[in-house]
């Protein structure tokens, strides 16, 4: 990782915040970051008990501390960030994509005009 990187706290994953710029702020008062529209709980309501995933079974601790099971959820999520278009992926100093899987299906999900 580059030593000039600089860390910014934002809130939730980059595709909220494309959708609702509001949601990345994070309220260092306290306050509500954005306005929650009521007729938003129905559909997340809907979408989570048609959606459910399945469980894959016995969930194993993993080991205190930084491992190769963390550095590749974070390696996808980078990836997944440049699917995207999220430009804050490359400030890590990694060019490449390492799991064109993630990259395509995060580009996948990007609406016509969000395709450069």
């Amino acid at each position: 990782i580059k030593t000039s990187l600089s860390a910014t706290v934002k809130r939730g994953c980059s595709e909220y915040a494309i959708s609702f710029s509001d949601y990345s702020r994070v309220n260092k008062t306290g306050g509500p970051q954005m306005s929650y529209k009521e007729e938003w709980g129905e559909i997340e309501r809907v979408h989570d008990s048609t959606e459910l995933l399945p469980s894959k079974g016995l969930i194993t601790p993993s080991l205190y501390g930084f491992g190769l099971n963390e550095l590749l959820i974070i390696e996808n999520w980078i990836d997944y960030a440049k699917g995207i278009g999220d430009e804050s992926a490359y400030s890590v100093g990694q060019q490449a994509v390492n799991s064109k899987s993630i990259y395509s299906i995060a580009k996948s999900r990007l609406k016509p005009s969000q395709l450069t």
